[in-house]
This record gives structure tokens, C-alpha cells and sequence, in this order.
């Protein structure tokens, strides 16, 4: 089942159900498998110089199960701590990913016995030919997320069936990577990529991917990152309380030790994000004339204004502010008549 803006909503078949559910951001914040609900937390702290849009909490039934830490490439996890009686920052397993030249996850690892505790291997389009071991984690092919009750990858805008080597779905930019709106990668998963599911690209495939060789020290410098990480978010997590109830007056009803005015975060953090905001708030709408590079260029950073107006509404006012609202949803409107006229465009020829 598919909702209006063609994002995959439900999976059946003979002996399951699944529904999932995503965020203002098209995110994917929750999938729910036969009752058995999975809750994601993406990037929540602006001091994160890794943030890809990458999942950093994993939550099952309101239980927080796992922390992630990702490095600085797009679809690269690295490591996550996993919990079983406590959830608290050092108490859980802890794991390291491995990946191959195009990001796959082939080996998980645990780094305090070096014990190996999963292994995969994949054909060129991703479908599962191999799997060792018992432990269930969600990263598979090129770095993405594996649903297991569907067979399908979770290629943020698109689900991806590597059986068929094929979306599911057209390509919400139409014919931008060609006149087939379902090919992944033009047929040539070992030269390209597609982490968006919107527009192909080389550079994903030659980053600084974690490989068997030599990667145990980084993996772990980074993962002592993740932790330090987490207990932060973790940390500010505990100082808010939120109202549910739709329509309630007050989002946020308690907030231990604000800092001074502007808000929840501080005048630096305050600061770096409004500049980030000023480089691409003066953005043109797009045009029909434009060339294709600058369209999906466009498309790109109005999607990135929306995020930085959401994250400092959040972080720095409380989701207070009616100004960096309107303009969030202004920056969302922009990157979706981007697309429009990319269609348009498409249309021409």
C-alpha cells in the first residue's frame, strides 16, 4: 500500500502484516510487523558533524533496544550497542560493521571478544545469497536498511527489491537518471549507487567505507564517538516532557536547566545554525528553464533548509517558533515544486 505521496505504507502477505510510518521530513520513524512495533530517532544533536539523516536510537515496544553511530559517508554504520536489561550509555553489547566497495555490511563484530557474529554475503543487486549467524540487525546492501518481513531495502524515497533489481516505485523526479523510472543505478549497481532513491550517484561507492582490512581502530575510535554521543542525546532526551495530545496548547510542558535566551541550546550552537539557515535561505525558486543539475541541486538544499528550520525550531526554541515553522514549510513547498518542474522538464522532450 502506497500513501498519496507515493511512499510504501503497507506490506501483506500469506503470514504477516507490516505497516510503516514517516515524519514531516519523509523519514521512516516507525514500522509496525504483526503488532510488533519499531521506533527510529534520526540525528538529533546539531553538534554531530556525522549527521547523514541516520538512524541513532532504535526503540522496540517504547524500549529503547539500540544506539547507532555512522561515520561521515552517506550509509556507512559503523558500530551499535545493543541493550538487553539496561538501557543505559556502556551497559549494552557492543558491535562493529564491516563493509565491502560498495557499502555492503558483510561482517558484524563483537570488538571486546573479536568474535565474528554475522556474516553476509549478496549478489550484484543485493539479494541475500549467503547469511552466518543469529544476530538480527537492520543494514544490509549498499548501507541500507533490510526489511525482512517484505525482502525490500528502504532506499529513503523508495523501496528497492533486490530479487528484481528494481523499485518498486517510479521515480519521484521522473526520468532525471533516464526513461526507465524503475532501474536501480542504470543497471550497474557496481558503478553506481542511489542512497536517496531519487537520483543515482558514483561518489557513495568510493568513500571511506569500513573494510575488513585495517578498520578495527577506526571502528572503535568512532564508536567511542557514538557512545559519547548517544549519552548526549540520551541525556537531553530526559530534560523534555511532550504533551501528545493533538491540538495542545503547549508542545513542551517542562524543561530542566534551559540555557539563556534564544532558546533550549546555546548562542554558539544558536549561531552556527542560523548561518547554515542564512547560506540557503535566499535560494530562487525553481524554473522550468533551468538545466537538470540545478534543478536536483535545488531540490537537494531546500530538503536541507527544511531540515536546519525543523532542527533549530526543536533545539534552539522549543518548536515554538511560528516563524521557522512557516518557513519550514515554505523551504518543503520549494524543494516539492523542484520536482514538479523536473517533471515538466521531462515532459518537454
Amino acid at each position: 500500500a502506497y500513501d498519496s505521496q507515493n511512499r510504501l505504507i503497507g506490506y501483506a502477505n500469506a503470514t504477516l502484516t507490516a505497516r510503516y510510518a514517516y515524519d514531516a521530513l519523509d523519514r521512516r520513524i516507525a514500522k509496525v510487523v504483526d503488532g510488533a512495533e519499531t521506533a527510529y530517532v534520526y540525528d538529533l544533536s546539531a553538534e554531530d558533524p556525522l549527521a547523514h539523516d541516520d538512524i541513532v536510537m532504535e526503540y522496540e515496544g517504547g524500549i529503547l533496544t539500540r544506539r547507532w553511530m555512522h561515520s561521515d559517508t552517506v550509509d556507512e554504520p559503523v558500530g551499535f550497542e545493543e541493550y538487553t536489561a539496561s538501557s543505559g550509555v556502556g551497559s549494552g553489547t557492543e558491535h562493529a560493521l564491516y563493509a565491502d566497495r560498495q557499502g555492503s555490511v558483510i561482517w558484524v563484530t563483537e570488538p571486546a571478544t573479536g568474535q565474528v557474529v554475522a556474516g553476509y554475503e549478496y549478489d550484484g543487486y543485493g539479494q541475500l545469497t549467503q547469511i552466518a549467524g543469529t544476530l538480527s540487525q537492520p543494514y544490509g546492501y549498499t548501507g541500507r536498511e533490510y526489511d525482512a518481513e517484505s525482502g525490500l531495502y528502504h532506499y529513503r524515497a523508495r523501496a528497492y527489491d533486490p530479487a528484481a533489481g528494481v523499485f518498486v516505485q517510479s521515480d519521484p523526479l521522473d526520468m532525471v537518471d533516464g526513461p526507465n523510472l524503475y532501474a536501480y543505478a542504470s543497471n550497474s549497481p557496481f558503478n553506481w549507487g542511489d542512497p536517496e532513491g531519487t537520483n543515482q550517484t558514483a561518489t557513495a561507492l568510493f568513500g571511506s567505507s569500513v573494510t575488513a582490512a585495517g578498520a578495527g581502530a577506526r571502528t572503535e575510535q568512532i564508536f567511542t564517538g557514538a557512545i559519547t554521543l548517544a549519552g548526549r542525546i540520551s541525556s537531553a532526551l530526559r530534560t523534555i516532557t511532550l504533551v501528545t495530545n493533538p491540538g495542545a496548547e503547549a508542545k513542551v510542558v517542562s524543561a530542566t536547566n534551559p540555557f539563556p535566551p534564544p532558546g533550549d541550546c546555546g548562542p554558539d550552537e544558536h549561531r552556527r545554525l542560523q548561518d547554515q539557515i542564512n547560506e540557503l535561505k535566499g535560494l530562487g525558486r525553481c524554473t522550468v528553464s533551468m538545466p537538470w543539475w540545478q534543478l536536483a541541486q535545488r531540490e537537494h538544499y531546500f530538503r536541507k533548509l527544511a531540515r536546519l528550520r525543523a532542527q533549530i525550531n526543536a533545539q534552539c526554541f522549543r518548536g515554538g517558533d511560528e516563524g521557522h515553522q512557516i518557513a519550514q514549510n515554505n523551504a518543503t513547498e520549494a524543494a516539492q515544486n523542484c520536482i514538479e518542474q523536473m517533471a515538466r522538464k521531462a515532459h518537454q522532450y
